[in-house]
């Protein structure tokens, strides 16, 4: 696929920053295309052929679009990010289980931490699932990610998302964070075997999960997701040590890497009381009884 392709748009990632949402709409040709594959089922075939139409879209694609997923403005950039093309053709399948369970916990008022939030998609939809007085945390260390979220965030006033750039780790200083060029989702702390040759090695701020609840002010987590691509065991590991367990999150969504953690994150949780109630290709889900 050609990263710079597009429709004959003047849509450019670069000027995209300042301009209003809407200045970016799909062409017919996209929006039909969108449309089609983002209305099929579950089914093995109506996967297969929003899978295919996606495939077919992308030349059809601005390198930027301005569409609403799950009730809000987003300004989406498909090439280069995975789950941002997951987001914008076909955002059914974006993680149907982990969401829908995510909603029935989630109450009014909700304290919920997105750490390795990306373009904000899971902050976003938590935000669907509760009200104004809701606290969304979207902790996002990638300089260039983060300020498209923070832009996101921008285009939806009164949305309760707070933007912080941070690496979350076991150490309170400067990190190693090793952007992937060819899928910005899979930037991570550790290098990792699928993106050791196209990897670019860049420094970030970093703090343990437990301090930055506490600079917060956070006297609870109603659920938690971490998606930092094999180093959820750095994030989580420390934070069970240091924090009390009314702080503890009920629901806990934990990407499914179990390859890349020097310490089990599913055994680590299950000796806190959690149990696992939800094991998906990329996710597992653990929940426990709020406290306190």
């Amino acid at each position: 696929m050609n990263a710079h392709a597009h429709s004959g748009s003047d849509t450019t990632p670069s000027d995209a920053s300042g301009s209003p949402w809407g200045r970016f709409e799909l062409n017919d040709r996209a929006r039909r295309f969108r449309a089609f594959s983002s209305s099929r089922g579950t089914g093995y075939l109506a996967k297969r052929m929003a899978y295919l139409a996606r495939r077919l879209a992308m030349s059809a694609v601005p390198d930027v679009a301005d569409v609403e997923v799950f009730g809000h403005k987003l300004r989406i950039d498909p090439r280069g990010n995975l789950a941002e093309k997951r987001l914008l053709f076909t955002p059914q399948y974006f993680d149907p289980d982990e969401r829908a369970l995510l909603a029935r916990a989630l109450p009014a008022d909700a304290v919920f931490l997105d750490i390795g939030a990306n373009v904000g998609a899971y902050s976003f939809f938590a935000a669907s699932c509760s009200g104004p007085h809701a606290r969304i945390i979207a902790i996002e260390p990638q300089p260039k990610i983060h300020q498209r979220l923070q832009t996101n965030i921008a285009f939806n006033p009164g949305v309760p998302i707070e933007a912080i750039q941070l690496a979350i780790a076991d150490i309170d200083g400067a990190i190693s964070l090793f952007v992937d060029e060819q899928n910005a989702g899979e930037t991570s702390m550790r290098r990792l075997a699928g993106n050791s040759g196209s990897a670019t090695e860049i420094s970030v701020s970093a703090k343990p999960l437990a301090a930055l609840v506490s600079d917060l002010g956070l006297q609870r987590i109603d659920a938690m997701k971490i998606d930092i691509e094999g180093a959820e065991d750095i994030a989580l590991a420390p934070f069970f040590e240091a924090a009390p367990a009314t702080l503890w999150p009920s629901v806990l969504i934990l990407e499914n890497s179990p390859e890349s953690w020097q310490i089990d994150c599913i055994d680590l949780a299950r000796k806190r009381g959690y149990q696992l109630v939800l094991s998906t290709r990329l996710n597992v889900v653990l929940t426990r009884p709020a406290t306190g």
